[in-house]
């Protein structure tokens, strides 16, 4: 008798004991499971997501060119867009198409992103490649390469920003001593791109003399990402606005040319700041386009209207500042 419960015991410890190494092994299998989910969010398809490059995708930037000397902000609209995939020396570029000022950055850029090491290549003048950014890179690294082509490029932080309501993981960068004692500062945000890029302090030689040319703000306002909408893109309403600080008086000029068609300028003048409305209707007064609608401090504006379809005719445009308004005919002929 005493055998059989010796037995029965020692049957019941067996499938304790079991039941725990079960228990661990699910343990240690779930661990494993959790971890390569971590690693997953950190790998290298991810990171390749700070520079979303998939053909179609666009961005549009607000670009603010600073002087000093009359002090003066000139605003216009810039465009970065990914056009196609091409073939060079057996490895695949996308294709892309920029309008930045200032800056040395090609019209048409080849880029393409080393998907093992998340480096980023550009090709130069004469299809040789060269490094220009590391998807990779940590707080304080410094590595040599530069979407300029020159010297190396400095990752000072990763921090977490709100851009289109969205909390982003963005890679702040910049590059020192790039021209006459200039440095460039970049943001780039993951599933966005470059978001932010400044120059400054830029004053280039022309002629070997500094140009009033201080810095230039490249400020992403909107874009268009595999397919989603980010922010407006919609820059087509003008191309440019120019700002002067010196004047005393509340003013709205003739569009010219009138007629006109692609496009006319109208200029006017602030005597203060001011919320400010510049509105174009047709002659039944039905609003058509707005082309300003905010704050803007006293000074001398100019704006590019290049309207993307409209009818041949009289059209008014209306400025109006806090509860001053003034009003002028322009005539579109197709």
């Amino acid at each position: 008798m005493k055998f059989f419960i010796i037995l029965l015991v020692c049957s019941l410890i067996s499938q304790i004991c079991f039941c725990q190494s079960k228990e661990q092994t699910s343990d240690i299998s779930s661990q494993n499971s959790r971890q390569q989910i971590i690693h997953n969010v950190s790998g290298i398809d991810t990171v390749c997501n700070f520079d979303p490059i998939a053909v179609g995708n666009r961005w549009v930037y607000l670009a603010a060119e600073g002087y000093t000397d009359p002090y003066q902000v000139d605003y216009s609209y810039c465009i970065k867009e990914v056009l196609q995939e091409t073939q060079i020396n057996n490895k695949t570029y996308k294709v892309i198409k920029n309008n930045w000022p200032y800056i040395s950055v090609q019209p048409i850029e080849y880029e393409r992103i080393d998907t093992v090491t998340g480096m980023v290549y550009l090709l130069d003048d004469n299809n040789k490649e060269f490094p220009a950014d590391s998807l990779q890179a940590k707080p304080n690294d410094f590595f040599y390469a530069s979407r300029l082509g020159l010297y190396g490029t400095a990752c000072d932080s990763l921090i977490y920003s709100i851009l289109f309501d969205s909390l982003r993981q963005t890679h702040s960068y910049h590059i020192p001593q790039w021209m006459s004692g200039s440095s460039i500062f970049y943001y780039l945000t993951y599933g966005i791109g470059i978001s932010y890029w400044v120059t400054y302090p830029l004053r280039p030689k022309i002629a070997g003399i500094y140009s009033d040319l201080s810095s230039v703000t490249l400020q992403l306002k909107g874009c268009v990402i595999n397919g989603v909408l980010y922010g407006d893109t919609n820059y087509y309403k003008y191309t440019g606005i120019k700002v002067n600080n010196t004047v005393n008086n509340f003013n709205l000029s003739q569009n010219f040319p009138n007629p006109f068609n692609p496009s006319t300028r109208i200029k006017y003048s602030l005597a203060k700041g001011e919320n400010v409305t510049l509105k174009i209707y047709d002659v039944l007064g039905r609003e058509i386009e707005t082309l300003v609608n905010g704050y803007q401090s006293s000074g001398s504006y100019e704006i590019e209207f290049a309207p993307k379809s409209l009818s041949d005719g009289v059209y008014i445009y209306r400025l109006q500042a806090g509860n001053n308004y003034l009003l002028k005919k322009m005539i579109y002929l197709k």
